[in-house]
């Protein structure tokens, strides 16, 4: 009877090891396909995460190239758009004869529309003769006084020296700047 004992004890040992060993197994094997999952997830994930990374790169850098795109083309269009002022300041300084007096007598007259009588007008070396001529056509009360400058046109001041008008080219010129660059981006950019 013992040893009839001792097998029905190793036949019940052998089957709990048997359902314990199975139940390892099952357990390692929902271990490993949860393992498995999750390693998926992290490598699907970690895919979607590189495909994001890289597609934020790309705009980016096309974001950056396209400001500095655009940093070249507003440059160019600056400098196109000084080129245009430069002509002009050179057109005004071939300005001779008939032509120039006519445009230093409008500017004359321009100058001394802002004051109510006697005041004094400054004119390039050259220009201090048809200035006073002028003065003289107008009937205005003012003389013409010769100065160094090298820019056509005038500077008118009352006699005290507190109000003055600038009519040289050179001003009229950076006056007139921002009223004319938008109309000279439409001219020439559309």
């Amino acid at each position: 009877m013992n040893s009839e004992l001792l097998k029905v004890i190793e036949a019940e040992a052998a089957a709990e090891r048997q359902r314990i060993t199975d139940a390892a197994r099952e357990r390692a094997g929902e271990i490993i396909s949860s393992a498995e999952t999750a390693a998926r997830r992290l490598r699907d994930s970690g895919e979607r995460a590189r495909d994001e990374q890289e597609r934020a790169v790309r705009l980016k850098t096309a974001a950056a190239a396209e400001l500095a795109a655009s940093a070249l083309r507003l440059e160019a269009k600056r400098r196109v758009l000084d080129s245009v002022f430069d002509a002009a300041r050179r057109r005004l300084a071939q300005l001779s004869g008939p032509e120039y007096r006519r445009v230093l007598k409008s500017l004359i007259a321009e100058a001394a529309a802002g004051f109510d009588g006697q005041f004094r007008l400054r004119v390039r070396r050259q220009d201090a003769k048809p200035a006073a001529e002028i003065l003289k056509e107008l009937g205005l009360e003012a003389e013409a006084e010769a100065e160094g400058a090298d820019d056509g046109g005038v500077v008118a001041s009352d006699p005290q020296g507190r109000m003055m008008v600038c009519n040289r080219f050179a001003d009229r010129l950076e006056r007139a700047r921002p009223e004319l660059l938008p109309a000279l981006s439409r001219i020439l950019w559309g």
